[in-house]
């Protein structure tokens, strides 16, 4: 009788932990219990189940890196990345909105997704543009195939030296995509190697995207398998996602074959393309954005964002917050609870680059936002009333089921009900109907004319390098034992209200539904510069670290002053009492610019 004998090829972690989980619940299964062994029984010796750290944590780790600057020929640019999901953070950028020498008119963008850990991303951002550069094939006449020759061999050795570092720093097992834009007075030049991506939106529509280089690709497929590999769930070998990567050397040793004709591929895809007036901006991201949002959905998304929001780092900060909270197409309330909708579990990262013919703000948009909020209120009131009167908890998570399977008009597109300002107009209304506040800690009323504070919040701590650190979700709090779907709408409710300072006090007319009142408006971030304004010195950057806390005036936090239900229907109506500062502050903007008539907002705002 033959008898079968077990091999040594290495079965990767996720395929262990896959197989184990497959186990435990087969036991589960026959045996009655949770899994694993039968209820009483001690596992036998030698059997000891090994533990695999899950590449996830408990909760989400919040904090916010974000950059803006500007670069020449009115582009500006802004970038946020935040770790998510993930136990670590292995995303890289870089951003050099000047190159320098007789390349000053040229900028350089890039976006590096790590797998197996965070060190070749960090190499392949330090070194990428300088291996480029030294190629010798760029100039400023801009040739566009010495250019696209000159990024390829700077791929190659960018790879070629990573090599002998990893080698010496036992990095083989890790490697990086790499998608990146080098853009000239005429041309953009997009490079991609990888499943991170780039698209260009021009006139409102997407224009150009880059290609994913995927295992199950048939290029890819057969380069792989003359290789000496195989593609099994969609993976080279059952393991690596992506079929062309900077580092992998586990993947690139077959003998007598070209690096570019490995399994994994250094050679990157580049495309040009040429200038237009009516180009409006461009995204490079990570697979953590398009894993959850279509090209067009991002581009109508950011196209609403950019028509109600001065600040390109808010922007991002939005789409990173649509990605967490993105509920599934494909969602239905009576096959799932919404916690288990699709949202990313992984490392998020964008940048988001501007050029002049970008949408600017607008009265018009300004004030339809203002009328969905209304709507928004009104039918998480209708949703809380019917909860109440069927005797279940209208908690936020009921409430937020309904809502997402009900049709509601002029939501964001590419957003729903995900998007900042409408989950934020849902917090801010089911904080009204829920706390009981006492009298004296209500926003007193006045009969004066309406005024307008602004103030904002800036985080004084110093800008990351690329990423946040590890170890840094322990001080956060992110360690627990919830599920890892749920504690996100914990942390909502939980938020609490950052210290303020006060700037001068302008006067603006009454806004609708305001007359008698006196509103004071908090927390609010207004942008330096328009999205299509040229910075003095070309060059500047600001950096922000924006947590837990400080997204407070950076996007719509909930009021904390209010009431139940019952003090709310005896109370004089004032809708502008439980609104949060930021949707009181661009309620005021949206009347001031009505009344001035004006497509701009005036400069004392910027």
């Amino acid at each position: 009788m033959r008898t079968a004998r077990k091999g040594s090829v290495e079965m990767p972690a996720f395929m262990r932990q896959l197989v184990k989980e497959t186990e435990k619940r087969v036991s589960s299964f026959f045996k009655g219990g949770r899994g694993g062994a039968a209820e009483g029984e001690q596992p036998v010796d030698g059997e000891r189940e090994e533990v695999i750290p899950s590449p996830y944590l408990d909760r989400p780790v919040l904090d916010k890196l974000t950059e803006e600057g500007c670069a020449r020929w009115g582009l500006t640019y802004a970038l946020g990345s935040m770790q998510g999901w993930r136990a670590n953070m292995e995303d890289f950028h870089n951003c050099v909105p000047q190159l320098g020498g007789e390349l000053a008119d040229w900028s350089f963008f890039a976006v590096f997704d790590g797998h197996a850990g965070s060190s070749v991303a960090q190499y392949c951002s330090q070194h990428l543009l300088g291996q480029i550069l030294a190629t010798g094939g760029m100039r400023s006449e801009d040739d566009p195939e010495r250019v696209k020759g000159a990024i390829i061999e700077g791929f190659l050795q960018t790879d070629k030296h990573l090599l002998s570092v990893t080698r010496r720093e036992g990095w083989e097992r890790g490697g990086t995509t790499v998608v990146a834009t080098l853009i000239s007075p005429y041309y953009i030049y997009f490079a991609n190697c990888g499943d991170s991506r780039a698209v260009l939106c021009r006139s409102g529509q997407v224009c150009f995207s880059t290609e994913d280089h995927k295992p199950y690709n048939p290029l890819e497929k057969e380069r792989i398998e003359s290789a000496g590999g195989s593609v099994s769930i969609q993976r080279i070998n059952g393991s690596l996602a992506v079929s062309r990567a900077l580092g992998d050397f586990s993947y690139k040793g077959a003998e007598n074959r070209t690096p570019t004709q490995q399994m994994v591929s250094p050679e990157p895809e580049v495309c040009v393309v040429e200038r237009s007036p009516a180009d409006e901006f461009l995204v490079l991201a990570c697979d953590g954005v398009w894993d959850t949002i279509s090209n067009e959905e991002l581009c109508a998304f950011i196209h609403n964002r950019l028509c109600v929001c001065t600040d390109l780092r808010d922007v991002c900060t939005q789409v990173i917050d649509l990605c967490l909270y993105k509920v599934s197409h494909h969602y239905s309330p009576s096959l799932m609870p919404l916690s288990a909708s699709q949202g990313s579990l992984d490392n998020i990262s964008i940048i988001l680059l501007c050029f002049p013919g970008a949408p600017q703000l607008s009265a018009e948009a300004l004030h339809q936002e203002a009328e969905l909020e209304d709507l928004l209120e009104s039918k998480v009131a209708e949703i809380y009333d019917e909860l109440c009167a069927r005797g279940e908890e209208p908690d936020l998570l009921s409430v937020l089921t309904v809502l997402a399977a009900t049709v509601i008009p002029g939501l964001p597109p590419g957003g729903g009900i995900q998007s900042n300002s409408a989950r934020d107009t849902l917090l801010d209304t089911m904080n009204s109907l829920t706390e009981i506040i006492s009298p004296d800690r209500r926003r007193p009323t006045a009969t004066a004319p309406a005024s307008v504070s602004l103030s904002h919040t800036v985080s004084t701590e110093p800008s990351l390098q690329g990423c946040l650190p590890a170890g840094k979700r322990d001080e956060m709090g992110c360690t627990g034992q919830q599920s890892h779907r749920q504690p996100f709408l914990e942390q909502e409710q939980s938020r609490c209200r950052p210290e303020q300072t006060s700037l001068p006090t302008i006067q603006v007319p009454e806004a609708d539904g305001a007359e008698g009142h006196k509103t004071e408006v908090e927390g609010v971030h207004v942008a330096p510069v328009l999205h299509g304004a040229v910075q003095s010195g070309g060059t500047a950057r600001n950096h922000h670290r924006c947590n837990t806390q400080d997204q407070h005036h950076r996007r719509r936090a909930r009021s904390s002053n209010g009431c139940s239900r019952a003090e709310k229907m005896a109370a004089p109506h004032n809708k502008y009492s439980r609104m949060s500062p930021a949707r009181r502050q661009k309620r005021a903007l949206s009347s001031f610019m009505g009344a001035l008539g004006q497509q701009q907002p005036p400069a004392v705002l910027l």
